[in-house]
Protein backbone atom coordinates (compact mmCIF):
# COMPACT_ATOMS: atom_id res chain seq x y z
CA UNK A 1 0.00 0.00 0.00
CA UNK A 2 1.30 3.43 -1.29
CA UNK A 3 1.95 5.91 1.71
CA UNK A 4 -0.60 8.71 1.91
CA UNK A 5 0.74 11.86 3.40
CA UNK A 6 -2.73 13.51 3.71
CA UNK A 7 -3.95 10.35 5.94
CA UNK A 8 -1.06 10.45 7.88
CA UNK A 9 -1.20 14.35 8.73
CA UNK A 10 -4.64 13.66 9.66
CA UNK A 11 -4.13 10.70 11.79
CA UNK A 12 -1.01 12.80 13.36
CA UNK A 13 -3.54 15.75 13.96
CA UNK A 14 -5.90 13.22 15.86
CA UNK A 15 -3.16 12.25 18.04
CA UNK A 16 -2.14 15.76 19.12
CA UNK A 17 -5.47 17.06 19.60
CA UNK A 18 -5.90 13.82 21.96
CA UNK A 19 -3.78 14.72 24.31
CA UNK A 20 -5.37 17.11 27.58
CA UNK A 21 -5.72 20.87 27.23
CA UNK A 22 -4.15 20.24 23.47
CA UNK A 23 -5.32 22.81 20.32
CA UNK A 24 -4.44 23.19 16.95
CA UNK A 25 -3.02 26.82 15.99
CA UNK A 26 -1.84 27.97 12.53
CA UNK A 27 1.35 30.60 13.03
CA UNK A 28 3.17 30.76 9.69
CA UNK A 29 0.52 29.04 7.79
CA UNK A 30 1.68 25.59 9.20
CA UNK A 31 -0.90 23.64 11.36
CA UNK A 32 1.07 23.66 15.24
CA UNK A 33 0.05 21.58 17.75
CA UNK A 34 0.08 23.37 21.39
CA UNK A 35 -0.93 22.66 24.91
CA UNK A 36 -2.79 25.70 27.09
CA UNK A 37 -2.38 27.45 23.25
CA UNK A 38 1.09 28.19 24.31
CA UNK A 39 3.93 25.39 24.47
CA UNK A 40 4.33 23.96 20.89
CA UNK A 41 4.66 20.07 20.74
CA UNK A 42 4.47 19.20 16.80
CA UNK A 43 4.73 21.69 14.06
CA UNK A 44 3.48 20.25 10.71
CA UNK A 45 3.83 21.56 7.18
CA UNK A 46 1.39 22.56 5.39
CA UNK A 47 1.89 20.95 1.59
CA UNK A 48 -1.37 18.72 1.03
CA UNK A 49 0.99 15.50 -1.03
CA UNK A 50 3.83 15.97 1.76
CA UNK A 51 4.88 15.07 5.43
CA UNK A 52 6.65 17.48 6.66
CA UNK A 53 6.96 17.20 10.24
CA UNK A 54 9.02 18.82 13.86
CA UNK A 55 8.27 17.29 17.33
CA UNK A 56 9.74 17.95 20.41
CA UNK A 57 9.79 14.66 22.44
CA UNK A 58 12.63 14.56 24.23
CA UNK A 59 11.88 11.34 26.45
CA UNK A 60 9.17 9.92 24.96
CA UNK A 61 10.45 9.78 21.19
CA UNK A 62 10.79 6.30 20.82
CA UNK A 63 6.91 5.24 21.60
CA UNK A 64 6.26 8.24 18.91
CA UNK A 65 7.67 6.28 16.30
CA UNK A 66 6.42 3.01 17.33
CA UNK A 67 2.80 4.65 16.94
CA UNK A 68 3.36 5.65 13.95
CA UNK A 69 4.19 2.16 12.81
CA UNK A 70 1.29 0.59 10.41
CA UNK A 71 -0.42 -2.20 12.41
CA UNK A 72 0.05 -5.68 10.87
Amino acid sequence: MPFDPEAAQQAIRVAALAYPEASEDRPWDHPAFKIRGKKAFVFMGAEPDTLSLSLKLPESHQAALEALEPSP
